[in-house]
Parts: C-alpha cells; structure tokens; sequence
C-alpha cells in the first residue's frame, strides 16, 4: 500500500503501477487525460468500510475564506440532493477547533 496526499503524485502512481485510488476528487479527461477512469464506489450495507466521509476542519476563531465556504455549500447542497434520492445519508456538518 502506498499512502499519497498529493494529486499529481498519486495520478502519476496510478498509471507507472496500474494501480487505483479512493477518492473524493474529480477525475475527468479534459483534467487528467484518457488514462484515467472514475468508477463510483458502491455502498455495501453490510460493510460500513465502504462509506466515505467527506469534511472539513476549521479552528473556532478562523473565517472560511470565499472557497471554502463554497465549498461547504457545495457539499450541503450534493447531500440534499442525494439524500432526498436515497443514495446517501447525511450527518450534520460540525465545525471543529
């Protein structure tokens, strides 16, 4: 196992390897090329290692800068939008310090 937090790294580790990654991100070929693709992760209700969380960590005393608050909104609107479908279940966003 190899364990990346940079994009371009793990994208370039994919294609030397013919390996995979678990991801929240975009792949895309207009991004990332042809090499590339994105399989959706399916829920296993049995295994609850198969559910992604997806977050963010803020001091108390700190802003969100534009982005980020885009960002959240973002997020809170997929939810909505997923779990009215049924597709996923939501926890409450916290703000963490």
């Amino acid at each position: 196992m190899i364990k990346c937090c940079d994009r371009a790294t793990i994208l370039n580790l994919m294609i030397g390897s013919l390996g995979y990654t678990l991801c929240s991100g975009i792949i895309c070929e207009e991004l990332n090329g042809s090499e590339y693709l994105a399989v959706p992760c399916e829920v296993d209700e049995e295994n609850p290692n198969s559910v992604m969380e997806v977050g963010y960590i803020a001091l108390k005393s700190s802003m969100l800068s534009q982005i980020g608050e885009r960002y959240v909104d973002e997020l809170k609107r997929y939810l909505e939008t997923e779990t009215k479908a049924g597709s996923v279940s939501a926890t409450s966003p916290a703000r963490g310090g």
